[in-house]
């Protein structure tokens, strides 16, 4: 029975981990462009 759930759990698992990876991409996208829009806020900041 054991066994049997875990066949079952791997399968989701690795259609899973597509979705996973192009989530962490989005989430590392925008990350940077969060940054970048901060500092540019930041640079007009310092500049007023």
């Amino acid at each position: 029975m054991r066994e049997n759930g875990h066949e079952r759990r791997e399968r989701p698992d690795r259609s899973r981990q597509p979705r996973l990876r192009w989530v962490t991409k989005r989430r590392v996208l925008t990350g940077m462009v969060g940054v970048l829009i901060g500092l540019f806020v930041y640079g007009l900041l310092l500049m007023l």
